[in-house]
């Protein structure tokens, strides 16, 4: 199995005292245990057709990244040159105007 770029020093990086549980790392980023473990097994695509998966371990039931592994996944991830944009609230009154023309809408095409 051919290591990826990511994973060169992992485990030299662990034996070193750099060791991160998946789960202190789901913690420190606010996500799902779940979610760390899906950037080991599947990654995150890069946007040019190939993945980035963060380099982990599994020492008995527990699964080991590193600081330095974790660096390397997010510096390996594409940045976004600016963020989405937030879409538009709907104002009460045009909420209300939606709703009178789905309304209508029912009305003429099902006489409901």
């Amino acid at each position: 199995m051919r290591k990826t770029i990511l994973e060169i020093d992992l485990p030299g990086e662990i034996a070193g005292g750099d060791s991160l549980r998946l789960i202190d790392l789901a913690k420190r980023f606010n996500v799902s245990i779940s979610t760390c473990f899906r950037w080991v097994v599947k990654g995150l695509p890069t946007g040019n057709g190939s993945r980035v998966r963060l380099g982990a371990i599994k020492r008995g039931k527990c699964w080991l990244s590193s600081e330095a592994s974790v660096r390397r996944f997010f510096a390996a991830l594409p940045q976004s040159e600016q963020a989405p944009a937030a879409p538009p609230l709907r104002t009460p009154h045009k909420r209300e105007r939606d709703c009178d023309r789905a309304k209508q809408a029912l009305q003429d095409k099902y006489g409901i």
